[in-house]
């Protein structure tokens, strides 16, 4: 009676001990959440706020769609604008990491001193990445012309930029793009621009423009047409300009 009872007690030691064991062990197909998942997706969406926000801040203004047009109109703006002050690429503004250029001017000394800064922009490390990065998005006679502003400089294998600022039209409300014409090789866009005829608007107190109903305001329309064309197997404009 012993010798059996000493045999139930071991057998019931077996079980439990087993069954501890199997919980102990992660289901492969339940794993157990250690909080890394957690903080990988934490990452993620700081990451893709921080890019959103970056979205924003690049590309404003510009029409709520999003139409294939846009898409395009949106990267070649971006890039367009660091020629036309309205658009700053990433540098070292206001420090002593720059070099001064001489340019011919119509004054008493007969030139004007440039402080141009380096570039600390990722995304374009040397002025030969930024100059193919555009030629990505417009055709050789615009880069050229673009250019030859003079915004932007390689001095021994550093890339510099002293583009100037300037205001933006800030009668300008929105703008809608369209496909004018197409072909196989060329497409026409149209961009359909508002502007605001009253410009006392810009007179109001914070709560009054809080207040206006855009939809009753009076505006002028301006359309532009840009010419879009595949050169080289590769599509890129070939006259451009801003709206604003």
């Amino acid at each position: 009676m012993k010798k059996l009872l000493f045999l139930v007690l071991a057998l019931t030691l077996v079980l439990v001990f087993a069954a501890c064991s199997d919980d102990a062990l992660p289901d492969e197909n339940n794993p157990v959440d250690t909080g890394d998942n957690n903080s990988a997706n934490n990452n993620k969406d700081n990451q893709e706020a921080a890019d959103s926000e970056n979205d924003y801040l690049f590309s404003q203004p510009y029409p709520d769609s999003d139409t294939l047009e846009k898409e395009i109109f949106e990267s070649a703006i971006v890039r367009y604008r660091l020629f036309d002050g309205l658009g700053d690429i990433r540098a070292e503004w206001g420090t002593d990491d720059f070099v001064q250029v001489s340019i011919p001017a119509d004054n008493e000394s007969g030139e004007n001193i440039i402080n141009y800064y380096r570039v600390n922009d990722p995304d374009y490390p040397t002025l030969q990445s930024f100059i193919d990065d555009l030629r990505n998005h417009f055709s050789e006679e615009i880069v050229q012309s673009l250019l030859d502003r003079g915004y932007y400089i390689e001095q021994d294998g550093v890339f510099y930029t002293g583009h100037g600022a300037r205001g933006s039209n800030i009668s300008f409300r929105d703008v809608q793009y369209e496909i004018d014409s197409q072909t196989t090789d060329k497409v026409i866009f149209k961009a359909t621009a508002r502007y605001i005829k009253d410009s006392s608007i810009f007179e109001k107190t914070e709560e009054e423009w809080d207040a206006i109903n855009w939809e009753e305001i009076e505006y002028d329309i301006q359309e532009f047409l840009y010419t879009y064309e595949k050169t080289n197997d590769k599509w890129v404009f070939t006259t451009f300009r801003l709206f604003y």
